[in-house]
């Protein structure tokens, strides 16, 4: 992470998912069932339950080598990643909250990638219609 500006994350992420989120994912590709209308339903809950688990994690001081073991592996843990920020915004999630478990989800992260190019900013390049 960078020590100058530690919130550069989230313009890196940002500009990863970007074509994903505006450009040519089409949520209709979910039906007949589409769980992304359920998220009202119990975003603040999920959201709690993580912040209470990292809370647990820290005052048990539950060492590196645990959560390795507990937590899934990186591409399932930036997909996680991806609906918690997505929704926190759009649901207004408690910032501070928020925050607490965007810090954990971004050491995790940094602990299983090999290059510390968490959002793959440089080298992700996503299949257009352009390129089919």
């Amino acid at each position: 992470m960078n020590n100058l500006n530690p919130n550069k994350w989230i313009r890196d992420y940002s500009d990863a998912v970007s074509d994903f989120t505006f450009g040519d994912h089409d949520p209709a590709s979910h039906l007949p069932f589409n769980a992304f209308k359920f998220y009202p339903l119990y975003f603040n809950l999920w959201m709690d339950k993580i912040y209470s688990a990292i809370k647990i994690i820290e005052s048990e001081k539950i060492s590196k080598n645990k959560i390795l073991t507990i937590l899934p592996n990186y591409g399932s843990i930036k997909y996680i990643f991806y609906t918690l920020v997505n929704m926190g915004a759009y649901f207004n999630y408690d910032k501070e909250k928020a925050k607490t478990i965007f810090d954990f989800f971004i050491k995790y992260m940094s602990w299983l990638s090999k290059d510390k190019n968490l959002f793959n900013e440089k080298s992700c390049v996503l299949r257009t219609k352009k390129r089919n």
